[in-house]
């Protein structure tokens, strides 16, 4: 029909604006699609990108408004969970980490299984590292680890991340079981090098010069992998 048509030129005219990133024509035209066609499908991607076209203006706080406002006016579980990330993102771009703190746990409790969850808690980690919050940095990724077995990649960068916090409070001990699990339970993934050479430093750290240089031969001879540049153990 003619109404159906319309609204869909009007949509994609504006996703064109947007893939150009001429986010304020997007937003004047999806606006358009918005008032013209309040009933048309396209209405619900029309508030999101309009969220993302604020974001990436970095006028945060409007962002947060539209991405709430999908979050409380559309039914989709899959649709809100996207519109609480954003607002989650959108404050914390702001400085609004009290906002921030409060959007990310209220994410993990609403939506446990959505595959945006390890970018959640990467951002949560972060937080608590700006915060100077190791432990609870700690206590997060220990939690993650425990409940997300079905993100093996994600959990592998976790991993990594809490190694090093452990490294930073001389739980050296601790750190290799993290390291050590990437080699044992994804032998094939992308860090495993990381893990490798980590490991070596860990050892040499500690004078156990042979372990060490097992650990970095593995690294070495691991030529699929990239060179990673690995974080020193501070003495």
């Amino acid at each position: 029909s003619r109404t159906s048509f319309s609204d869909q030129a009007l949509f994609w005219k504006a996703m064109s604006f947007y893939s150009l990133q001429k986010f304020r024509d997007a937003i004047e035209v999806f606006d358009t699609l918005i008032k013209t066609f309040p009933k048309s499908s396209h209405v619900i991607d029309a508030y999101m990108k309009m969220g993302d076209c604020f974001y990436n203006l970095e006028q945060y706080k409007t962002s947060e408004r539209y991405y709430q406002l999908v979050a409380r006016k559309f039914p989709s579980k899959n649709i809100r969970a996207k519109a609480e990330y954003g607002r989650l993102l959108a404050f914390y771009q702001a400085g609004d980490f009290t906002g921030f703190y409060s959007a990310a746990r209220r994410f993990i409790n609403k939506f446990p299984n959505s595959q945006l969850v390890p970018d959640v808690i990467q951002f949560l980690a972060e937080y608590y590292d700006k915060q100077g919050a190791v432990d609870k940095e700690i206590d997060l990724l220990v939690g993650f680890l425990r409940k997300g077995v079905k993100y093996v990649a994600r959990n592998d960068t976790i991993r990594v991340k809490l190694a090093h916090l452990y490294v930073q409070k001389g739980l050296f001990d601790s750190a290799l079981v993290q390291l050590r699990a990437i080699s044992k339970l994804s032998p094939r993934s992308p860090l495993r090098g990381v893990a490798e050479k980590e490991m070596g430093n860990i050892y040499f750290h500690q004078g156990s010069f042979k372990e060490a240089i097992v650990h970095y031969r593995r690294y070495l001879q691991d030529k699929s992998l990239p060179l990673p540049v690995s974080r020193q153990v501070k003495t």
